[in-house]
């Protein structure tokens, strides 16, 4: 066992210590470097690969490294630069991807021996938007297999680990990304999100992960888990790079516009967000949790109360009864057919009845109460946003995991986190450190809010941020 965020020696990761310390630099901030000639693209991508190199076989966050093409990327980009030419805020920002988004000549496995040489011949649409923005793929990140559960020990290329503790889960099913930005061996990732996979291995990990409203990200060109509940969500270490990558994603970043152009100032947020209502759910998301999380994120929420309008007990609405499990069904059921074999333990318990045909009219009706609960803005007449804990639980140990999941007793999403709800609201939810146990692990926080409240909820989260300081996540170390 390690903590690669404490551990020495780690900070001169190939004996190129001032290439690492470009590790250190924020996502948001590399354009200004770049602009001011501190460095090309080639070096920072050469910095993260020294790291990722040297690192990746102890965390195993990512199933593929493209050494040989990032530098490619890199140095067109760089060429680009120099003739005057700048695609937009990413440019020669080194990222990485969950293995279930679609590069073009490069695998995505979506964390499956089934899938072990499957090489898209297109680009996701989402990975279009962020090569046009001048984004670098460094890497295809690990995952719990296809997405379908919450820990990513259960893989076909083996369990990804926690940088604070590599003993212990980094969450899923984007842990890869989460353990990869944790880790600093890319600038940024980019996860997907069905139940709560981008936020939970953020919580884990000390990092931020956004999950934005249903549909402003697409999803085209991604693995499906659930169509009707999938989204796609940046993994980042700052809120304001989390907002950086979401806007390229999305479509809404302007093409001459840099890291920091359009971050408002924290005075100017401060000023948003003393006018907001903020919900504290009674219930489930503070039922039954880990002692010093609960404590962690109730005192999270008495320093938010000294922010806002105020803090009031608010209930949500139950998903209860609202089951979409046949789209997942429909995807792998002719895989289980030709292919069973070769899914890990653990996904052959989740799909033993991928091939039983199940109720049209059930579908139909879990349909309509998704259209219900996204439509119902009741639970936030009272509030603007709700904040509660992101995780239940804090990660277990891999070992644990592995001989549950082997034995065909599948962890369940709902005994590890509070994330699955808002995929059924489809409004934005955001995980940010709030602090830390007494092991020296992460807390996360989860801030959301109705369908496209995107905008007010990073406002709150960066405001949080700052406020948090170093109370929340230590900034990754080694």
């Amino acid at each position: 066992m390690s903590n690669l965020m404490r551990d020495g020696g780690l900070g001169a990761v190939g004996g190129a210590a001032g290439n690492d310390e470009l590790t250190t630099i924020g996502l948001s901030d590399l354009s200004r470097c770049f602009a001011e000639g501190a460095f090309d693209c080639v070096d920072l991508v050469d910095a993260y690969l020294q790291r990722s190199n040297a690192l990746n076989a102890e965390i195993n966050a990512y199933v593929t490294i493209d050494g040989d093409g990032a530098m490619a990327q890199a140095e067109a980009l760089d060429r680009e630069r120099r003739s005057g030419r700048v695609r937009g805020p990413l440019h020669g920002v080194p990222i990485s991807l969950k293995d279930n988004i679609d590069t073009a000549g490069l695998r995505t496995t979506a964390g499956s021996r089934v899938f072990a040489d499957r090489v898209p011949e297109r680009d996701a649409t989402l990975v279009r938007r962020l090569r046009a923005a001048g984004a670098v793929i460094l890497a295809k990140a690990g995952m719990h297999e296809f997405a379908l559960g919450p820990t990513s020990a259960s893989t076909g290329f083996g369990p990804v680990r926690n940088p604070w503790n590599t003993a212990l889960s980094a969450g899923g099913s984007s842990g890869g990304s989460g353990a990869a930005v944790a880790a600093r061996l890319c600038a940024g990732s980019i996860g997907t999100d069905t139940g709560g996979s981008v936020r939970n291995p953020a919580a884990w990990c000390g990092v931020v992960g956004f999950k934005p409203t249903h549909g402003l990200v697409s999803i085209e060109g991604v693995v499906p888990v659930v169509r009707s509940l999938d989204h796609c969500g940046p993994i980042a270490r700052s809120v304001a790079d989390a907002a950086l990558l979401f806007k390229v994603m999305s479509g809404q970043a302007e093409p001459g516009q840099t890291g920091r152009d359009s971050c408002p100032s924290l005075d100017q947020l401060h000023e948003r967000v003393r006018l907001l209502r903020i919900g504290r759910p009674i219930g489930k998301p503070f039922t039954g949790i880990d002692r010093e999380i609960g404590t962690c994120v109730d005192l999270a929420l008495d320093r938010i109360a000294s922010l806002v309008a105020g803090v009031k007990d608010v209930r949500l609405p139950s998903t209860s009864g609202c089951s979409l499990i046949v789209e997942r069904d429909a995807f792998h059921a002719r895989l289980m057919r030709d292919a069973a074999p070769l899914y890990t333990p653990d996904g052959r318990a989740r799909l033993k009845e991928a091939t039983v045909d199940r109720s049209a009219f059930d579908y139909i009706g879990s349909l309509e109460m998704l259209r219900r609960l996204r439509a119902d803005v009741a639970p936030f007449d009272r509030c603007d946003l709700v904040v509660m804990p992101t995780m239940r639980v804090q990660p277990p140990q891999i070992a644990d995991l592995l001989e549950a999941e082997n034995d065909g007793r599948p962890t369940r999403n709902a005994d590890l986190s509070n994330g699955a709800a808002f995929n059924y609201y489809g409004g934005p939810a955001i995980n940010i450190p709030c602090g830390m146990s007494r092991a020296g692990l992460p807390i996360g926080l989860t801030i959301a809010g109705p369908p496209h409240s995107d905008e007010t909820v990073l406002a709150l989260a960066r405001v949080c941020e700052a406020v948090f300081g170093s109370s929340g996540a230590a900034a990754p170390r080694g």
